[in-house]
């Protein structure tokens, strides 16, 4: 917590020096009347920082996206190639070893050249376990990058391993245009990977975001909750981008932001799906992400598989969906979100002896059996047990403690509403019983995101040991086609069966926009709002 607010206070200081071209908040006017190419956008959620070293909101990322630049940029449609961004093009020759060239006219918003250093530093900074950044993984698939991002901070010795290991990571600058990345196992597609807004470069000296290498420039963070961009003079390929600016106006409650895009002040909100049902024109967009609960498995009373399968199988996901988000929302049977890597089939859940027929609809009968065996193993009748979730989640939270203290006789769950960063904290320090979280899949892999509960990933919060686990990502990560795809497939079988966690639903984003603003291009993963080559309709551009 004290590394975040040293690194606010710094880029706090740089804002107001002048070292970003600062402005003071204006009054709130409708978009009809603002610049002639500016659109305003709707932030559900307050930002404290849009450093991705600091942050895993995926709302930050949406601005984050729309500033910074990645060595590539989204392929279009599923399974679209990416092409070149800050780099122009890159090579190998076994799909292992990576040379990306970064474009001569790469530059930063100040005009300084983008250099391949700026990717190693940004990398590098990511994986520092003294950091803890939410989005080391990302880079896992680099020889010596998990190794090092693994490291406890508080070992005695970790100064010592943590500069050995270092050195070892396969992200190299063979000079200013060219950087070298070499993988743990071949990959072809990853340089896809590259495009996520994390993984953009990092200026030294510079805290990040204050200048940017993106099609926009930051001109304002206010505390009045505004984030204003600008048009970047210096971008690469500014002749595409037709706004001028964009305004990113927080506001948390969802029936406010609704009155401020009918009212004419915003250009485009986000919704939760009851509300967008009542919105003509609301577009949806199904997410590859699983929402569930977390059990801290270092506890001693949750220790027992058996225990957790009880509460997994008193759980009916599809009332547990429909609380969430209505019809919108997708009931889970496993982690792996269905519209990942072509189709996550059904063929790869666990079987009847795991679940039930239905595995989302539970099984109550199997789990009051499982339910009053792991009770008397501990000695108990009664067990209470207290579940950390956002405020937007209490629909489902509250569905999730219906159930379970339906079903299952002397259980009593307290709903403990805690705001994001609180929550992370409280997570990464084991200090809760169960929370209800999110699992994003950054990339069309299945592998990055089962990943996060192998024993020494810092997303464990469930704090599961499973060496049988470990050995089944390990084999997909050294493996191709079918040979990873069976491997994932028995990985996910293994943590249903464990149940350390347990999905409950994919979620669907939902959002308005005005028709006349064009040109944007959503996206399921990363930067969700690509406003690169937006425009208003009938207004041109700064030229």
């Amino acid at each position: 917590m004290l590394r975040r607010h040293r690194h606010w206070a710094a880029w706090a200081a740089l804002l107001l020096s002048g070292c970003v071209a600062a402005a003071q908040p204006e009054p709130l006017a409708p978009a009809a009347e603002a610049s002639r190419a500016e659109v305003r956008l709707h932030l559900p959620v307050e930002v404290t920082t849009l450093d991705p070293a600091e942050t895993a909101e995926p709302a930050v990322l949406d601005v984050i996206g729309n500033l910074m630049e990645g060595l590539v940029a989204p392929g279009e449609g599923p399974g679209g190639a990416p092409t070149g961004a800050a780099a122009e093009r890159w090579e190998t020759a076994d799909g292992r070893q990576f040379t990306f060239y970064i474009r001569t006219d790469a530059r930063w918003s100040d005009g300084e050249p983008v250099t391949a250093h700026d990717f190693v530093r940004a990398w590098l900074h990511l994986l520092d376990p003294a950091v803890g950044a939410a989005h080391a993984y990302l880079l896992y698939d680099i020889a010596g990058a998990e190794a090092w991002n693994a490291l406890d901070p508080a070992a005695p010795d970790f100064a010592e391993w943590s500069e050995r290991l270092r050195a070892e990571v396969g992200v190299t600058a063979l000079d200013d245009q060219r950087l070298q990345v070499t993988l743990r196992a071949p990959n072809p597609a990853w340089p896809a990977y590259t495009a996520h807004p994390a993984l953009a470069p990092r200026r030294e000296g510079v805290p990040f975001g204050a200048v940017s290498n993106g099609p926009f420039a930051l001109a304002e963070l206010s505390g009045s909750g505004q984030i204003r961009l600008v048009r970047n003079p210096h971008y690469w390929d500014r002749t595409a981008v037709t706004l001028g600016a964009v305004t990113y106006h927080v506001e948390s409650d969802s029936q406010a932001a609704l009155r401020l895009y009918e009212m004419g002040y915003l250009d485009l909100v986000i919704l939760p799906g009851e509300l967008a049902t009542q919105v003509p024109g609301a577009r949806a967009m199904a997410q590859p992400a699983t929402m569930g609960l977390v059990f801290n498995t270092g506890q001693p009373r949750l220790a027992d598989p058996a225990l957790r399968r009880a509460i997994s199988l008193a759980l009916d996901r599809h009332e547990v969906a429909a609380a969430a988000g209505g019809s919108s929302a997708e009931a889970a049977v496993g982690i792996v979100p269905p519209s990942l890597e072509g189709g996550w089939t059904a063929a790869v859940r666990p079987g009847p002896s795991v679940l039930p027929a239905d595995p989302a609809a539970g099984d109550r009968a199997e789990a009051r059996r499982l339910w009053t065996e792991a009770l008397a193993a501990l000695g108990t009748e009664r067990m209470t047990l207290r579940l950390l979730h956002a405020a937007e989640a209490a629909p489902a939270a509250q569905a999730v403690k219906r159930q379970l203290e339906e079903t299952l006789e002397g259980l009593t769950l307290e709903l403990h509403t805690v705001p994001f960063v609180q929550r992370l904290e409280r997570v990464r320090y084991g200090q809760f019983d169960l929370v209800l979280q999110g699992w994003v899949a950054d990339h069309d892999d299945p592998l990055l995101l089962l990943s996060q509960f192998t024993t020494a990933h810092p997303a464990n919060g469930a704090r599961w040991v499973n060496s049988e686990y470990d050995a089944l990502i390990t084999q997909a990560a050294d493996q191709t086609g079918d040979a990873r795809r069976s491997a994932l497939a028995a990985a996910e079988r293994l943590l249903l069966t464990e149940a350390p966690v347990v999905p409950l639903y994919h979620p669907v984003r939902h959002w308005a926009a005005h028709p006349d603003l064009e040109g944007v291009r959503y996206r399921p993963l990363g930067g969700r709002f690509d406003l690169k080559q937006a425009w208003r309709k009938g207004i041109p551009g700064p030229g």
